[in-house]
């Protein structure tokens, strides 16, 4: 049964009746149909496939193509919403920021970046940015915060979107993040990857990984991260193609097959550890299905309703929709999925709509809700939420009642009591000391601007709440975070601080890994070579370099290489490594600035100075360079062991 009145859903009596009104409503095929996250494939030809045709719960919406501007991404969110028979649930990859929903949207930081920050107040204004544009947009689900740890260092697909590489500093930034996101009570966050990825070096996108811990080391880092997160309220967990063989063992369970079952098709991992034993009354929704981590394990056919029967309530994306959705009816008549669990997913379905205040109307950009004004500036009342839960939702553009966007005014109605993260505004918290601290609304860089209304005019939508979307106060945000952020891991030559009396010529060597999906790209350096050269030094881009003499007096590489379902592997490829058989520091004095991957030293032990950016924006090469001349300090602090367990790095 679904606890509609409890966490997270927090349904008062009208909000719960509708659910339970609409899910008797339902014909077998619109239940079946509500299961389903619809997607527009990225990478493939368009279609003239409508979205809408199976009537599905939810539809996911990419930022890729070029014209994924904030304007058109808004009105084509409208019209879906419009068109549904039932509010839809609108997801997007909004993890770095509204840049993931909208290609004008704001890149705000990678998740390892605002970890690196150390700094409550600025995981929150995060988490209220990330709401705030995706909010404007349309979007009511963001898949984030990843609550991945970064126990293996050559994972491909999490590294800089993890925020960090233990329990305690993963929970004590992503609660936070997923609170800001929630508080206004209308978007949901999303704690993936279920049962937990960073452990394996390879990525469910090409195959089934694997977490390989024992189940007592599991519940005491895993576990506990993901404990964390629903105790303060998470309404959706993403279940992975990732299989935890040491829980099916506990249950005495020896076949190799079974033990190695995904969470995503697992009736144990989702039923009996996520539900059961971590008590978890929200959402859960599938990775992508379309991954090989998933496809491999059977004929589709058959994990598709195998998929819902393990305790998957969403299933997301499709091969081919109607292909899947027969199948999902022939599960549903064959008893794969029974009556019993087809209800109890499609209730939580329309439970998290409910809690988001859909079930009102209040679903596209600039909607209205019966309930109260969801106009631009206004504030939302109510959408259905009792108890604990905030109901002062942000409206198109509005600002949520009792919270700011870090703005003047300070955070003191944030819910976040006594600058604990631990208390989090409730007793009894179990998330993790993440050795953050707490500062002020003033100290976020956002202070005396206000995010509503001081970005430049959408044309034709001023007043639309658009404005927001890669707004001033974002970018000053972003720019903040990009300070705060920069990190120093070891300078044993004592290069820095760099000037052009000592170090007048340097030979700048950039390169990006265009498989990278989750950062800027950096590959020209161009922008880096013309700040470098504002501040006196003179940039070639290839010298002659040789044991008895050298045309430069510093060698400065710049690698953008960061994770994405192209990537195979994050080790330097020869161009990246500065060229074949090629080692400067032992004939100029050489630094490495890597804007992705905090974990060059794996390969490059013997590099003097290295300094990890975790993000490849304008906004944080601009901190750097500002890092490396000394106009400012290096403040960022690792979250991750940058030396990789290699004492030899350290020299």
């Amino acid at each position: 049964m679904v606890d509609l009145k409890g966490k997270p859903f927090y349904l008062n009596e009208e909000a719960a009746g509708w659910v339970e009104r609409t899910l008797q409503s339902l014909t077998l095929e619109q239940k079946v149909g509500q299961l389903f996250m619809v997607v527009e494939p990225p990478f493939a030809p368009p279609t003239e496939q409508d979205l809408l045709a199976i009537q599905p719960g939810g539809v996911h919406i990419f930022g890729f193509s070029p014209e994924a501007t904030a304007v058109n991404q808004a009105k084509l969110i409208a019209g879906l919403q419009a068109r549904s028979p039932l509010p839809l649930l609108v997801s997007g990859d909004l993890e770095n920021g509204g840049q993931g929903g909208a290609r004008d949207g704001t890149n705000l930081a990678s998740n390892m970046q605002v970890a690196a920050a150390a700094d409550r107040s600025l995981a929150e204004a995060f988490g209220r940015a990330i709401e705030a544009e995706g909010r404007a947009m349309g979007f009511n689900w963001v898949y984030g915060p990843v609550v991945d740890i970064n126990y293996n260092f050559q994972n491909p697909i999490v590294n800089i979107r993890a925020f960090g590489d233990t329990p305690e500093v993963v929970a004590g930034t992503a609660v936070p993040v997923m609170q800001a996101v929630q508080r206004g009570g209308r978007m949901a966050a999303c704690a993936k990857h279920w049962p937990g990825d960073g452990m394996d070096d390879r990525d469910q996108h090409k195959v089934l990984t694997v977490n390989t811990m024992s189940m007592e080391r599991w519940r005491s880092t895993y576990g506990s991260v993901f404990k964390a997160m629903i105790e303060e309220g998470v309404k959706t967990v993403m279940s992975a193609h990732i299989a935890l063989p040491a829980y099916y063992e506990e249950l005495g369970v020896t076949d190799v097959r079974t033990k190695h079952t995904p969470g995503s098709l697992s009736y144990e991992l989702n039923t009996g550890l996520l539900r059961g034993e971590l008590g978890f009354n929200g959402l859960i929704v599938s990775d992508a299905t379309s991954m090989v981590g998933m496809t491999s394990f059977g004929p589709r056919k058959d994990i598709v309703p195998q998929c819902i029967a393990s305790g998957v309530d969403m299933f997301l994306f499709t091969q081919d929709m109607r292909y899947d959705f027969e199948a999902m009816m022939d599960g549903a008549r064959s008893g794969v999925i029974t009556e019993e669990r087809l209800n109890e997913a499609v209730a939580r379905i329309l439970a998290l709509k409910a809690s988001l205040g859909l079930h009102h109307g209040a679903g596209g950009a600039g909607s209205s809700s019966a309930s109260g004004d969801f106009g631009v500036g206004g504030i939302a009342s109510d959408p259905g939420i009792s108890g604990g839960a905030a109901g002062n939702g942000l409206g198109v553009g509005g600002v949520a009642a009792g919270i700011d966007l870090g703005v003047e005014g300070g955070t003191a109605d944030n819910g976040l009591a006594n600058g604990s993260v631990e208390g989090s505004g409730k007793a009894g918290s179990s998330a993790p000391d993440s050795g953050m601290v707490a500062s002020s609304a003033a100290d976020n860089g956002l202070a005396g601007s206000s995010a509503v209304g001081s970005g430049t005019a959408v044309s034709g939508l001023r007043g639309s709440g658009l404005e927001i979307v890669g707004c001033e106060a974002h970018r000053e945000l972003a720019e903040r975070l990009a300070r705060r952020s920069v990190t120093l891991v070891k300078d044993v030559q004592e290069l820095l601080p760099l000037s052009p009396e000592k170090h007048r010529t340097v030979l700048l060597l950039a390169a990006s890994d265009e498989a990278s999906f989750f950062g800027d790209k950096a590959a020209s350096g161009l922008e880096f070579e013309q700040m470098l050269t504002e501040e006196g030094f003179r940039v070639v881009r290839e010298a002659d370099i040789r044991d008895d003499r050298s045309d430069v007096d510093l060698v400065l590489y710049l690698v953008q290489k960061s994770p994405g379902f192209l990537q195979n592997s994050m080790r330097l490829s020869p161009k990246e490594a500065g060229g074949l058989f090629t080692w400067y520091p032992t004939k100029v004095p050489t630094l490495f600035v890597s804007l992705g991957n905090p974990y060059t030293l794996y390969e490059m032990p013997s590099m003097p100075a290295m300094i990890n950016a975790y993000n490849a924006t304008l906004a944080v090469q601009k901190e750097v360079v500002r890092c490396l001349v000394g106009k400012q300090p290096f403040a960022g602090k690792s979250p991750v062991d940058a030396f990789c367990g290699l004492e030899w790095a350290r020299l």
